[in-house]
């Protein structure tokens, strides 16, 4: 097969889940022996994953950054010989008589949550990928039928449900004892993963009903802006709180397996990695029981209906129970079981021969 992935993601994000994704297809795209080019920009070496990868310089045709502003909506303009699957990391098509369009759809946030220019503009470029997609890959049931409300003409056959995966960086340790990384005690506090500014991730509810007898510790995100440190000036205690700013995947194991939980208060995701990445390192989850998080969580997490300081105490308060700590953590453990890059690479795979074979067919 020919296949031209789009790494746009990489100059959009320093980091983030559909990185991860991007990142995990893209290391396992260069084992399979297919002929695989990469078009990339030159920031795209900014991104904290896309270190993490080591594509051929051989493989990369690189264009350049001026007005990447613009050029992040339009589609490439690129010469095209040879049937080519095109598969873009954000939203992104070729339109080619010799190109099938390949489009992940992560979430419908924008359409939800979103509001202003930006949120049309976005809506505009991801209306047009999804017209001209061969095939769409969601990433969970609840993005499917996200997708199936908002484009109820696209055809079922064309989408597939794969479900992303948990890398293997995160797993039980054995022995908790404290570790040099470590700022609280084991056990002594939640942990909060993830972005904190959009609205519908409920950081400022959390803090808003968080309680005073455990510490708070915010991984990754990016730096705190002012409004966030007043914010938790005011609600929290001095030492109570401790950002860790970018982290790797080593540490962030250490964090879910020390901490008490881990917290996510957000009431819309496509799918929440971070739900599967906890319960692999046998750390238990409370979330909210809305959009995709039971469809991820399964029955192995405590999902309540909405944040408030009673919902999180009563949670918390269940985890100070030993069968139920325990109980929790094990169900986890066999959940995430469910997520592995492997079979979703796999899977994703299949869905390029099928389109590659019925491209090659015509």
């Amino acid at each position: 097969m020919n296949i031209l992935y789009d790494n746009i993601i990489y100059s959009l994000q320093k980091s983030g889940g559909i990185s991860v994704y991007w990142t995990q297809l893209i290391k396992r795209m260069l084992e399979t022996g297919d002929r695989v080019v990469f078009l990339e920009y030159p920031d795209a070496k900014n991104n904290f994953l896309r270190n993490d990868v080591n594509i051929p310089a051989g493989h990369i045709y690189q264009r350049n950054t001026i007005l990447l502003r613009f050029k992040r909506y339009l589609s490439p303009r690129l010469k095209i010989t040879n049937n080519t699957i095109f598969h873009s990391s954000y939203y992104r098509f070729l339109k080619h008589p010799k190109v099938a369009n390949v489009t992940s759809v992560h979430d419908f946030v924008y359409e939800h949550h979103r509001g202003g220019l930006v949120k049309y503009v976005h809506l505009l470029q991801k209306k047009y990928a999804i017209k001209n997609s061969s095939l769409i890959i969601c990433i969970s049931e609840n993005t499917k039928k996200d997708l199936k409300y908002f484009f109820p003409d696209f055809p079922d056959d064309k989408i597939r449900v794969v479900y992303n995966g948990v890398s293997e960086d995160f797993f039980q340790i054995p022995a908790l004892d404290s570790h040099p990384h470590l700022p609280f005690l084991p056990h002594s506090y939640l942990i909060y993963v993830g972005d904190r500014r959009a609205k519908y991730k409920n950081f400022e509810t959390l803090i808003k009903c968080y309680p005073n007898n455990l510490s708070l510790l915010i991984a990754g995100g990016g730096a705190p802006t002012k409004g966030e440190l007043r914010l938790l000036s005011k609600y929290l205690k001095p030492g109570q709180f401790k950002f860790t700013g970018h982290v790797s995947n080593t540490d962030l194991n250490i964090f879910y397996n020390h901490a008490k939980a881990l917290v996510y208060p957000s009431c819309y995701e496509g799918f929440g990695i971070p739900i599967a990445e906890a319960q692999k390192a046998g750390c238990p989850v409370i979330a909210l029981n809305t959009s995709s998080i039971p469809e991820v969580a399964g029955h192995s997490a405590l999902l309540v209906a909405s944040l408030t300081h009673e919902t999180l105490l009563n949670a918390i308060q269940q985890l100070d129970k030993k069968t139920v700590r325990e109980k929790i953590i094990s169900a986890g453990l066999k959940n995430a079981e469910r997520f592995s890059w492997d079979i979703a690479f796999a899977k994703i795979y299949d869905a390029y021969k099928e389109v590659w074979d019925k491209k090659n067919s015509l």
